[in-house]
């Protein structure tokens, strides 16, 4: 019998490669956007699966319409992977992050709590750990932003539904993971698109803060099977979702340069005080050793191989602006103009 999957944030990161491991394992799969003229279906688009996703409409500031949703798909596993997703933000629009990533859990909740039979991953971050650098699976949580605070309250959330009422709810704390899906705003995105822009003559330096911090970088597609193999276990559980290693963001730069042919790579960098973020922690590196023993999992995808992967992707687009934007809904050149 087909299962059905239901999945938020399907025009993010994270939603387009979950949808086609699942649509390889046969799953009917639901994607959840908003009710609005021009959704970005890019991601789908990109991985080849835009025509196999059923899209379903869902606001995570409206639980009417989650509820209503999640009534129509009746789905056997859920996937709750949307949020407002940058920390930085977070402390400017406190209250939206913490209605989004926090609030937003609780339909997902209900549901399952009705409906016992269905599996819900609900999305974390390593940000609940906060300023506490080691002893990770041991959920010493001391979050130090208003996103890691929203986090935490989902996470405790999921837990107690769990053991109250028995439920198969799976919380999974995320470390960094990039792909050419990647938002616009994030360190890793800047860093590929900027230097493909340089080499391409279209920009003369990329401007950035501090690079020499350690943190531990994994693939999206690679984390998106830890997703799928959590909810196909006989018993539920949380699981810590990172590589264990640890990459220094400069070579993360130095390589994006290298993958251009650029070797004198210092000289097109300028550095802006303003992005320096005070009592940012040198070295963040996760500690899935339990996640890598009870799922069988272990990363595949160097980061070598995330770079090669976003700088072939953004080269690409600009050489052949058209072939790209054709497959989205929301032009890809006006997500450009928005970068920061």
């Amino acid at each position: 019998m087909t299962k059905t999957a239901f999945i938020t944030g399907i025009t993010g990161q994270d939603g387009p490669y979950l949808a086609k491991i699942l649509l390889n394992k046969g799953y009917q799969v639901y994607g959840m956007v908003r009710n609005m003229p021009t959704p970005n279906l890019y991601g789908i688009s990109f991985l080849n699966i835009k025509d196999k996703v059923q899209l379903i409409f869902g606001d995570l500031s409206n639980i009417k319409s989650i509820e209503d949703a999640l009534l129509e798909v009746k789905p056997d596993e859920i996937y709750h992977l949307a949020s407002q997703s940058s920390v930085i933000n977070s402390w400017s629009n406190c209250l939206n992050t913490l209605s989004t990533n926090a609030d937003s859990s609780t339909p997902f909740l209900e549901y399952v709590k009705k409906n016992p039979k269905t599996k819900l991953f609900l999305a974390q971050s390593s940000e609940l750990f906060g300023k506490n650098l080691e002893n990770h699976e041991k959920n010493n949580f001391e979050p130090c932003s208003p996103y890691g605070v929203a986090k935490l309250a989902s996470y405790h959330l999921g837990k107690i539904f769990r053991e109250k009422y028995d439920l198969f709810i799976v919380n999974g704390l995320f470390y960094i993971h990039e792909s050419p899906l990647r938002n616009i705003n994030f360190f890793s995105r800047k860093v590929s698109q900027t230097v493909a822009r340089i080499a391409a003559g279209v920009e003369k330096e990329i401007v950035l803060g501090n690079i020499d911090l350690y943190r531990d970088v994994g693939f999206a597609g690679d984390y998106m099977e830890v997703v799928y193999l959590a909810l196909q276990r006989e018993v539920p559980d949380d699981y810590i979702i990172a590589t264990g290693q640890c990459t220094l963001l400069r070579d993360f730069v130095k390589e994006a340069f290298a993958e251009v042919g650029i070797d004198d790579y210092e000289k097109y960098l300028r550095f802006e005080k303003s992005y320096f973020r005070k009592n940012d922690p040198v070295k963040i590196m996760g500690f899935p050793q339990q996640t890598f023993q009870k799922l069988n999992w272990k990363p595949n995808t160097t980061v070598i191989e995330i770079v090669k992967q976003m700088l072939s992707h953004d080269i690409e687009f600009i050489k052949n602006p058209q072939n790209l934007e054709s497959q989205c809904v929301t032009p890809y050149s006006s997500m450009l103009q928005n970068r920061s």
